[in-house]
């Protein structure tokens, strides 16, 4: 019978240790709901349950420290029947032990069990309060009065109320254990089972832990201001980790000085190292950690829109290491990372060669989509003058395909190529002079290269391209992202085509030689007159 009593008494000493330790600089508060319903007549091993809880309280609250701000509300002790039956018995302030004590030996079990009534009238008294409110609720059964107790202590936390809120289960099991679990879960808490000798121990060892004096205070959040369980270590300056703890929210006794949080949470990917962090003697430091769940896409498809397995680096440009990095497997792979600047690193399995995104910032709660083209295709241009030798000018490979980009570059006195997907592109060179010239616009397929000469004396262009494929092709899909492209040379038997064009002009070959003869008559003659002009 004593080992009833001790249990109770060591798991509430768990509850009151983590509201007791680490406010070394200030009060802490702590609300006590207690249940008094009929069921608490019910016994363990010939006693009832009501008097082994008063009996663990009378061991327990002459060790809290005197410090502590502290409050009592209890259900079902005053009528049969009543869902209202919800009292404020003492309102949170300065603890007095006896006051306390025989507001608990007064209760008398009668009614049902209105858990939800009970935490929104402590939510109540405690909405207006700035620092954070330790609720502990005690309970042998699940809720009576009002539906879906869980969901309500979610929407609790949703309203920005400071409150952590943790379950003691006082001989339950089954339903009643699932629904206090997840009660303390939904409210950033922790749940106790007051059951066996085993659970018992456990909470004791607990206790010890608990009571040490804390001076750091770590609490997590995601994006949404919704509380994170994590996993925290915690690193002095000589690189040696002297503390490791976890929940949502986390204290530590340090010795003062000044360290480094590595927080790693239990449900996203994201990692988030917290440096400089100034621990005292005299005073609780509160740190905040916030998960912005910002989120990079990935896709990686082969020149036919085929997924393709792959590796996947997330690079931040700031410090160029890798923030997260994985398997692709063939599907949209996410990566949750902190707010900044990345470039999306990739290795193509299907062909072999490694491709980048174009730098890009990420903003919090964003999600950017990465389309990696793992394709064999890739088109080269040289500018030239009018005898033919290499000279620098601007070139821009353009994608036609609605939505999507080309590439850009200074051509540097040799062929410069260009690693795209396929696709239908054109090719507009500014010359020296600042006279431009365009391609015709041709489809590049899988597989295959496209060598493009542009003479700038001569206004001509040269593209080798496999006979039949400078038709239009068809639209990809339209999508708002940047894409990443990479592929590998590929021999093909080559034609050459001599043209001159305008963007518009038709896929028939006889139809754009006769517009390019057209053309560069109209040219000689515009220079021509222009010569003249001058002169004049």
């Amino acid at each position: 019978m004593r080992r009833s009593v001790l249990g109770l008494s060591a798991i509430l000493l768990v509850m009151f240790g983590i509201l007791a330790t680490g406010y070394a600089g200030g009060k802490s508060n702590l609300i006590l709901i207690f249940d008094a319903s009929g069921s608490m007549w019910g016994q363990i091993n010939g006693k009832a349950k009501i008097t082994i809880a008063k009996e663990a309280m009378d061991l327990i609250i002459n060790d809290l420290p005197k410090d502590i701000n502290i409050g009592l509300v209890a259900y079902g002790h005053r009528r049969k029947g009543d869902c209202d039956d919800v009292e404020t018995m003492i309102p949170l302030g300065p603890l007095n032990a006896e006051t306390f004590l025989a507001k608990i030996k007064s209760l008398n079990p009668k009614g049902k069990t209105p858990m939800v009534r009970s935490i929104r009238k402590t939510a109540e008294a405690i909405k207006h309060l700035e620092d954070e409110t330790t609720i502990l609720l005690v309970s042998d059964g699940e809720e009576t009065c009002d539906p879906e107790p869980c969901n309500f202590v979610v929407q609790l936390e949703k309203l920005g109320i400071k409150f952590v809120l943790h379950v003691v289960g006082f001989d339950v099991g089954g339903q009643t254990e699932a629904q206090l679990k997840c009660m303390a879960k939904a409210g950033g808490g922790e749940y106790f089972p007051a059951k066996d000798a085993g659970k018992l121990k456990h909470a004791l060892d607990t206790v010890i832990k608990k009571t040490v004096a804390k001076n750091l205070v770590v609490t997590s959040f995601d994006g949404k201001n919704n509380p994170v369980s994590v996993m925290i270590k915690v690193v002095d300056s000589s690189g040696n980790t002297v503390a490791t703890d976890g929940g949502k929210r986390v204290s530590f006794g340090l010795v003062p000085g000044t360290y480094t949080l590595k927080v790693n949470p239990d449900t996203l990917t994201q990692k988030i190292t917290v440096e400089n962090v100034v621990v005292t003697e005299s005073k609780v430091t509160q740190k905040k950690v916030v998960f912005a769940k910002s989120q990079i896409i990935v896709s990686m498809k082969d020149g036919n829109g085929n997924n393709v397995p792959g590796y996947i680096r997330i690079v931040d440009q700031k410090s160029g290491q890798s923030a997260e990095e994985g398997d692709h497997k063939g599907k949209i792979s996410g990566f949750i990372v902190s707010p900044g600047e990345y470039i999306v690193d990739m290795e193509c399995s299907n062909t072999g060669r490694r491709i980048k995104s174009e730098p890009f910032s990420i903003q919090p709660g964003e999600n950017r989509n990465i389309n990696g083209i793992c394709a064999n295709v890739r088109i080269g241009v040289l500018v030239t003058d009018a005898e033919g030798t290499p000279i620098k000018g601007y070139i821009r490979v353009v994608n036609l395909s609605p939505n999507e980009y080309g590439d850009e570059a200074y051509s540097e006195s040799a062929m410069r190529f260009f690693e795209v997907p396929p696709g239908q592109y054109k090719v507009d060179v500014e010359c020296p002079g600042d006279s431009r010239l365009r391609s015709t616009p041709f489809y590049i397929r899988q597989g295959q290269e496209n060598k493009v000469r542009v003479n700038c004396g001569t206004k001509e262009i040269n593209s080798a391209l496999p006979s039949g494929d400078t038709g239009a092709a068809s639209p990809a899909k339209a999508g708002k992202s940047i894409s990443a492209v990479g592929a590998s040379p590929s021999p093909v038997n080559q034609t050459t085509q001599k043209t001159v064009t305008q963007p518009g002009a038709s896929g028939n070959p006889q139809d754009m030689q006769a517009m390019a003869d057209q053309m560069q008559a109209t040219a000689q003659k515009q220079a021509a007159q222009a010569q003249t002009d001058a002169m004049a």
